[in-house]
């Protein structure tokens, strides 16, 4: 029997570059015999104004939101408590986890599934794999107006509860 115990993650940078960009988001779902157990969301102080601006841009927030956030190191030290221990899945891992080792070493040691993969797999020929596409394509809730990584930790718990692990 495969496990109903695992965690569901997904970061938010600003850029697709680990060595130039940085991590502006962290969240994640932990799941206990496939309900939520708990929650992990936090944002990423900018180092200076003009990481603020973009993460501001990316992230469609104010500047507001992010002047009371933990600096990165703070938080990805939370984040790897949270996740540790448990099974990760990630849509697109390989990105995640090498924005997380560059803030963290530490989550080279956890363990990860790329459901992207999972899902291609279980579901060859779909049209597209974007997460946006397969949300609609299975008629998942998902309201996001810009980029918003605990939404598509949710729009990943619900993928995962229609298509399976």
């Amino acid at each position: 029997m495969k496990t109903r115990n695992f965690c569901v993650l997904d970061i938010e940078t600003n850029g697709f570059k680990p060595h130039r960009d940085n991590i502006w988001q962290i969240a994640g779902l932990k799941i206990v015999d496939m309900k939520i157990d708990s929650i992990f969301d936090s944002l990423v102080k900018p180092r200076g104004m003009s990481q603020a601006r973009d993460f501001c841009a990316f992230s469609k927030r104010p500047l507001e939101d992010f002047q009371d956030a933990a600096p990165i190191d703070i938080v990805a030290d939370k984040a790897y408590d949270f996740f540790k221990g448990d099974l990760i899945y990630a849509y697109h891992s390989p990105f995640d986890v090498s924005m997380l080792v560059k803030a963290d070493r530490r989550f080279e040691r956890l363990h990860y599934r790329d459901y992207y993969q999972v899902l291609k797999n279980r579901r060859p020929g779909l049209q597209s794999y974007k997460l946006k596409d397969v949300s609609k394509l299975f008629k998942l809730e998902n309201k996001k107006d810009g980029f918003n990584a605990i939404q598509d930790c949710y729009v990943l718990y619900n993928l995962i509860c229609k298509v399976g692990l």
